[in-house]
């Protein structure tokens, strides 16, 4: 529990950030429930516009704004940001906690190279400097067996290990 607690100090004293992988709807709506909760975000998203649109404090995304259920006042948008530059995200040494939030499916089927591309850039990163272990969270919809045939071969190809990270 020491551990955990450590965590939510961090992210609560806005010491630590945490990484949204993808600003769509899941994306957007964990960034928004965050903000809302006081706590920072940096989002990653290939999209300019879905980006430009988060760092205005906007919503771009069609119903989302009903989606959620509230409003973000003005304070809680600030802690909400993103971007389209991979290297920041990589180089960011004080985000302790990662959401996937990418499609892992194309035209009705399992399609992960999105994911496993989202991973791979997790796993460039440099330790955080809290010295934490850092959570990867996949909100992404995940057929079953996926974490041992993807994820765990994503690990070993890029000589990590999997108790490196809490999933």
């Amino acid at each position: 529990m020491k551990v955990k607690k450590r965590y939510i100090d961090l992210l609560r004293s806005r010491k630590a950030k945490i990484c949204i992988w993808g600003c769509g709807y899941i994306g957007y709506s964990t960034m928004a429930f965050f903000g809302k909760k006081k706590i920072s975000s940096i989002g990653f998203d290939v999209n300019p516009t879905k980006v430009n649109h988060i760092n205005k404090g906007s919503v771009s995304i069609f119903g989302l704004k009903k989606w959620l259920g509230f409003d973000l006042k003005k304070d809680q948008k600030k802690l909400m940001s993103a971007t389209t530059k991979l290297q920041s995200i990589i180089e960011n040494e004080k985000i302790v906690c990662h959401f996937i939030c990418i499609p892992t499916e194309k035209d009705g089927q399992p399609f992960f190279k999105f994911f496993e591309d989202v991973l791979n850039q997790i796993l460039k990163r440099k330790k955080n400097i809290f010295n934490l272990k850092e959570c990867i969270i996949i909100e992404s919809t995940l057929m079953p067996n996926t974490f041992d045939k993807v994820v765990k071969k994503i690990i070993n190809k890029n000589k990590k290990k999997i108790d490196d990270f809490h999933f």
